[in-house]
């Protein structure tokens, strides 16, 4: 469901641009102090995350190409020089997180915001 992507993005997004503000990390190539964590691997890790949920059933391939090209993204930045390894552990672990609890707040979303009552023979 495409809703749960979304409030994953809103979720992530918080702590990511405060972390990024508040530890005023510099980054390996000296370009600025938005280092930690990484964004670019928290959104890459949240829709990995959000795939394999989502798809799981249909195809398990789906949620593993889903995490490789996430952990490719993060690799990718270290190897660029635009994040430090754990601006990525961090960014991955904060993606993967935000999507969980965004799939964890969705049936109170789904009564409370939405007024929608959940099917049970789902």
């Amino acid at each position: 469901e495409l809703h749960i992507y979304v409030v994953s993005m809103a979720i992530m997004g918080g702590p990511v641009f405060t972390l990024k503000h508040v530890t005023h990390e510099q980054r390996p190539a000296l370009s600025s102090f938005t280092s930690f964590p990484s964004g670019h691997s928290a959104t890459a890790f949240a829709a990995a995350e959000w795939l394999r949920t989502e798809y799981w059933q249909r195809s398990p391939w789906i949620g593993i190409a889903g995490y490789a090209a996430a952990t490719a993204t993060g690799a990718l930045r270290v190897y660029n020089n635009r994040h430090w390894v754990s601006d990525v552990v961090a960014g991955a672990a904060i993606g993967f997180l935000s999507t969980r609890i965004a799939y964890a707040v969705d049936p109170w979303l789904e009564h409370h915001v939405f007024h929608r009552k959940r099917d049970e023979s789902q």
